[in-house]
């Protein structure tokens, strides 16, 4: 866990390279489930580094989000928990 409270992210990211389209340029870390799940990402992994043009996106649009960060978190983390477990998370915002 960093200084920050965030454990490694699940998925490959890195600061400086924008998680969706790869771009390198200045990113910010974004929980893919924020809100009320805010430190449900940062306490699994929930999170990536995203670019300013991919992060204003992802929170314009859901489907986008779904697609380009939830569906990936999710089969990620079922890669070594099951189902079950990712459900019992309890993620308010988990799948529209």
């Amino acid at each position: 866990m960093d200084r920050n409270g965030y454990n490694p992210s699940i998925l490959d990211t890195e600061a400086g390279v924008c998680y969706i389209c790869g771009r390198q340029t200045e990113t910010a870390r974004h929980e893919i489930y924020g809100g009320k799940n805010r430190q449900v990402s940062k306490r699994e992994g929930f999170w990536v580094n995203l670019c300013p043009d991919c992060h204003a996106r992802v929170h314009r649009y859901n489907d986008f989000a779904t697609a380009a960060l939830k569906e990936p978190c999710e089969a990620v983390y079922e890669q070594s928990h099951s189902k079950t477990h990712f459900s019992s998370l309890h993620l308010r915002e988990y799948r529209s």
